[in-house]
């Protein structure tokens, strides 16, 4: 189950972030049409979706900061470029500091999935322990709920009746 949220949370992640990258094909054809990662810095959709990399400091070696202020100087370079070559230097720059945004938000994920699926392997081995001692601890169990009555931390929470 947490593998397949993983797997949508990444897949959602990838789709909207190929959503915001620039098609060239597009701009070329015509001139006059903004870019997809100029609009996108303009829009401050960028900063919503790399909020959570900068936020763990999963950055990859990449200054967030400096690269979201150098994305957000180059759409006002671009709207204030006249020529077409200046312009395209300029989207060739923030596709570049987008791609470098991009490769840490991989990271970052990539480092939290890693982190779920050291979770997850402890969370397998303290069960096959639970499990190869069963006799030992049902036993215990047994004794301290006869003896004190009290249950064990490991047994389900009883649910309230409407008879007690």
């Amino acid at each position: 189950m947490k593998s397949n949220i993983i797997m949508i949370s990444i897949g959602c992640f990838l789709l909207a972030t190929l959503a915001f990258m620039p098609l060239h094909a597009a701009a070329e054809d015509n001139p006059d049409e903004t870019p997809a990662v100029i609009s996108t810095v303009e829009s401050g959709e960028l900063d919503l979706l790399f909020a959570d990399v900068s936020q763990e400091g999963g950055g990859g070696g990449i200054n967030l900061s400096a690269a979201y202020a150098e994305l957000r100087d180059l759409v006002k370079k671009y709207r204030k470029a006249k020529e077409r070559v200046e312009k395209e230097r300029i989207v060739t720059r923030a596709e570049e500091l987008m791609g470098q945004l991009f490769d840490a938000k991989v990271q970052s994920e990539k480092r939290r999935v890693e982190a779920l699926e050291r979770k997850l392997a402890e969370d397998k081995r303290r069960l096959k322990d639970m499990q190869s001692h069963k006799r030992d601890l049902v036993k215990t169990a047994t004794q301290r709920a006869l003896e004190n009555g009290e249950m064990p931390e490991w047994a389900p929470q009883r649910e309230a009746t409407s008879s007690e």
